[in-house]
């Protein structure tokens, strides 16, 4: 078989999917040796690490594909340059204990599966979600602020559970934490004014490990999803969260979701708000967001 002459690069990180992924790198680089005339692997061994990797050479490589989850693929979006998020492209191999942009993309768990779709490199133009305010970032898939914030930053800490596992607990610790805030909210020409528990910002349909929060969202549409949850009684939430896993396009009493271009958010009291399923912090009150279509260069299936 004739091998692909691409500059390809592998990030990845050994403790990857809390530790999980050593045996499925072994698979990755043994098929790319097979497919690429030349695969590079880099290791990197945190965030920073992988930060400095991405800021100084991603411009080397035609193909720079992380292996990880959510958080890996934040990282690298947040440091590749504007002139490098059009010109790369980029793929993903889910190996992290969130993979809640890779299921936006249709990608397997199978990591045979997942090369193959590398190697028959389809792509696609995917959007993202830039924002600023009290933080200044890119997203990927889902900004959360309020419980669903709350609930990220208490289940960062728990490193013996994974999926949606971790988000439950961390929603469970939440509830009896935060109660909500009033929130002015300018989405395109609509005002909203009201006391929320939580808002999300989407550019994919899931979040935590599978909790469809905008099960119609496209994030090659050009569109941002919004969801908004009015402050409620805890049985109630409790009620509701594993609506969002089996019923999730069910409507619920105090549940709003509506689409638009961009948004401004200003929150009467500090929140915590997390992007791609990381904390950004516990005391931010502004944030502005807009969708910018077509920005990341995909592997798709």
């Amino acid at each position: 078989m004739e091998k692909k002459y691409h500059k390809i690069c592998f990030l990845y990180n050994p403790s990857a999917g809390r530790g999980g992924s050593v045996r499925k790198l072994e698979r990755i680089k043994q098929l790319a040796n097979t497919i690429w005339s030349d695969p590079h692997f880099k290791k990197t061994e945190n965030g920073e690490d992988l930060k400095k990797f991405v800021r100084e050479q991603a411009g080397h490589y035609d193909i720079l594909v992380a292996c990880g989850g959510d958080g890996t693929v934040n990282l690298v979006i947040n440091e590749l340059s504007e002139q490098e998020r059009k010109g790369l492209t980029f793929g993903l191999i889910p190996l992290g204990s969130g993979n809640d942009f890779a299921n936006a993309i249709g990608m397997p768990d199978d990591i045979d599966a997942v090369m193959d779709i590398l190697k028959h490199d389809k792509r696609r133009a995917t959007d993202l979600i830039r924002f600023r305010g009290d933080i200044d970032r890119w997203c990927a898939n889902t900004l959360g602020f309020g419980l669903d914030g709350w609930a990220n930053f208490y289940a960062s800490d728990i490193k013996w559970l994974r999926g949606q596992f971790v988000y439950i607990y961390g929603v469970l610790k939440a509830v009896w934490k935060f109660r909500g805030t009033e929130v002015n909210i300018q989405a395109d020409d609509r005002k909203i004014s009201r006391k929320l528990l939580m808002i999300t910002i989407c550019n994919g349909r899931e979040e935590g490990g599978g909790f469809k929060v905008a099960p119609e969202a496209d994030n090659t549409d050009g569109w941002i999803d919004l969801l908004l949850i009015d402050k409620m009684s805890i049985p109630r939430i409790l009620w509701y969260l594993p609506k969002f896993i089996f019923q999730p396009g069910k409507k619920l009493k105090g549940v709003e979701r509506l689409k638009c271009k961009k948004l401004r958010l200003v929150a009467n009291s500090t929140v915590a708000v997390h992007c791609d399923g990381e904390s950004l912090g516990t005391d931010i009150r502004t944030l502005s967001a807009e969708i910018k279509p077509g920005l990341l260069n995909m592997i798709v299936p």
